[in-house]
C-alpha cells in the first residue's frame, strides 16, 4: 500500500488531503439482493430493460390468455393490462407474482421453440387444410355427377 499526500488550499486554511493506493474490491462477492433485482435497469440497463419487457410482454400474454378463458375479450383485455403494468411497476407480491406468470410464459416459448411446436403445427394445419379440400372436391364432383350423368369432371 502506497501514500501520497497532496496539498490542497482552502479559502481559510491550508488542509491535506491524503490519496490511498488500496487493493480493488472483489466485484463477485455475493448479494443479498432478490431474485428479481436483476431487472433494475441501473446495472445493465439496456439488456435487464429488455429483459424487463419480455417479463411484461409473457406476463401480459398468460394473463391475457387466462382472461380470455374466464370472461371473454374484455376480461383477456383487461388482464392483460394489468399483467404487464403489475409486472413493471409493481414492487410487492402482486408484481412478484406477476413477473413470475412471465417468467413460466417465456419458458413455455422456449420449449415450443426447442420442440419446434409451431412448425409441426403448422404442417398439421396445412395437411388437414389439404385433405378438407380433396374431401369437399371429391363430394362435390360425386354429387354434380348425379345430378347430370352427362357433366365432364375437371
Amino acid at each position: 500500500m502506497t501514500k501520497s499526500t497532496y496539498k490542497s488550499v482552502d479559502q481559510h486554511d491550508e488542509t491535506e488531503l491524503v490519496v490511498v493506493d488500496a487493493e480493488r474490491v472483489n466485484d463477485d462477492a455475493p448479494s443479498t439482493k432478490d431474485a428479481y433485482s436483476d431487472y433494475d435497469s441501473t446495472v445493465d440497463g439496456e439488456e435487464n430493460d429488455r429483459k424487463g419487457n419480455m417479463v411484461a410482454r409473457g406476463a401480459a400474454a398468460l394473463c391475457g390468455l387466462t382472461g380470455c378463458f374466464l370472461g371473454g375479450p374484455f376480461l383477456a383485455i383487461l388482464a392483460a393490462i394489468g399483467g404487464a403494468y403489475s409486472a413493471t411497476h409493481n414492487e410487492g407480491p402482486v408484481g412478484d407474482a406477476s413477473r413470475a406468470v412471465g417468467e413460466v410464459a417465456l419458458a413455455a416459448r422456449d420449449k415450443a421453440k426447442e420442440h419446434q411446436v409451431c412448425e409441426k403445427t403448422g404442417t398439421a394445419a396445412k395437411s388437414v387444410a389439404k385433405g378438407l379440400k380433396e374431401s369437399f372436391r371429391r363430394k362435390s364432383t360425386s354429387s354434380t355427377a348425379s345430378q347430370n350423368p352427362k357433366a365432364e369432371v375437371l
